[in-house]
């Protein structure tokens, strides 16, 4: 039964870290909580036999690192919201600019004239 708890702590705890390096990384919440109530389990169950393991504390290690990343994630991620009618008004104009430099480099006359 232990070895189950830390065989699910670490693999909770690896799967939040790998959804957090994603865009979806608000996902990574749940397998932290998880991974963090499973790994205490384990540590408080192999502490009454006083054989606690590192296994279980890096396990709750990177559950902890995961939980810090997915809450500065959401504290620091902007969300821009834009008009897109004025993106597209831009856009025309740069193109309307883009098309007179070249009507101007079309009407020199490279002929040589002597």
């Amino acid at each position: 039964m232990k070895k189950t708890f830390i065989f699910l702590a670490i693999t909770a705890s690896v799967l939040a870290i790998i959804l957090l390096a994603l865009f979806i990384y608000y996902l990574g919440i749940i397998p932290s909580f998880t991974g963090l109530a499973v790994g205490l389990l384990a540590f408080i169950l192999l502490k009454k036999r006083s054989k606690v393991k590192k296994i279980i504390q890096f396990s709750i290690s990177l559950t902890v690192m995961a939980l810090t990343i997915s809450t500065c994630k959401s504290i620091f991620n902007k969300t821009e919201i834009t008009n897109t009618n004025t993106k597209l008004e831009e856009e025309k104009d740069r193109d309307e600019d883009e098309e007179s430099k070249n009507v101007k480099i079309e009407n020199i006359d490279l002929t040589d004239k002597q």
